[in-house]
């Protein structure tokens, strides 16, 4: 009974069944990559940890999601749809070795606006034209853009109203009234906007993690090094080998914490995955991993000094 109210997106007024018409988001709390399925219809060709489906026009859906990690349950579940035109977003929250698919919310789709049909220029009159002596005729000037794209790869595109450029140093787009700079190189960027005579700068640093994500096979088996080693000292040296050398998840890591006993060790792994860690935006997430207080306030110590 519980799975069959997992799912309810509400209207005040509901539509018919037959005018259903609505969109999915699933997504990880953990990072676990899965796969979505939908009365037998698979919805993403491979796992990922977030799946939007498009123009789903059935009130009721059989739902399974199969995890990449083999260590994770399926997930099996009904989703009924109790109104239509809603993107309905719905988390994965894991517990155990089990999950759950939670609602969140949901915001109406927004209807598609066709563009207006251009009508066709109207034919200038032989008298409007301007001829010089070779028969050529004259327009009025185009646009004064310039495109240049040398060898390096380097490419600048200058127009009347800004400028864009793009080399290894980064991205740079200025305009009036407007100024963005991104540099992958010092992880930051700069924007300044002219308002009422002047100029306000924003500078923020990128949060850019490693690529080429460890697969959860290969994580798996490092994992159960880690588990079987005696003791938080040999756990600690085994995670640091596996961290050393491969680019992980935050789920992961949070994997590798959960493996050892104290703060201190939790911590010491936490500071050292960090910089191999893809998705830094749910670092701080792993918080909840530690027992103690003092074991949180120690890790939002360590997220600070990294920003």
């Amino acid at each position: 009974m519980r799975n069959f109210w997992l799912i309810i997106c509400l209207l005040i007024f509901p539509f018919a069944w037959s005018q259903v018409v609505n969109n999915l988001i699933v997504f990880s709390n953990e990072g676990e990559k899965f796969t979505l399925i939908l009365n037998g219809e698979k919805q993403n060709p491979f796992p990922v940890s977030k799946v939007r489906v498009v123009d789903l026009n059935l009130v009721q859906y059989k739902v399974t999601i199969n995890f990449e990690n083999p260590e994770l349950k399926q997930l099996n579940t009904t989703l009924t749809f109790y109104g239509t035109n809603n993107e309905c977003h719905f988390s994965l929250n894991r517990k155990g070795r089990k999950h759950s698919m939670d609602y969140l919310t949901s915001t109406k789709i927004k209807p598609e606006v066709e563009e207006p049909t251009q009508p066709e220029p109207a034919p200038v009159p032989e008298s409007t034209r301007s001829t010089s002596s070779d028969n050529s005729t004259s327009s009025a000037p185009a646009p004064d853009t310039r495109t240049s794209n040398p060898d390096n790869g380097n490419i600048s595109i200058q127009t009347q109203n800004g400028n864009i450029g793009v080399s290894d140093q980064g991205v740079q787009v200025s305009g009036r009234g407007v100024n963005v700079k991104v540099d992958p190189q010092n992880k930051s960027t700069s924007t300044s906007v002219h308002v009422l005579g002047k100029d306000i700068t924003i500078n923020k640093a990128i949060k850019t993690g490693c690529k080429n994500v460890m697969s959860g096979l290969e994580f798996n088996e490092g994992l159960k090094t880690v588990q079987q080693a005696q003791g938080d000292t040999a756990k600690l040296e085994a995670a640091n080998k596996l961290v050393q050398s491969n680019c992980l998840q935050t789920g992961q890591v949070r994997q590798l914490m959960q493996a050892t006993s104290h703060d201190i060790t939790k911590l010491k792994l936490a500071r050292n995955a960090y910089d191999r860690t893809s998705d830094l935006n749910n670092f701080g997430k792993l918080e909840d991993v530690f027992k103690t207080e003092e074991g949180k306030r120690d890790f939002r110590s360590f997220l600070k000094s990294k920003n």
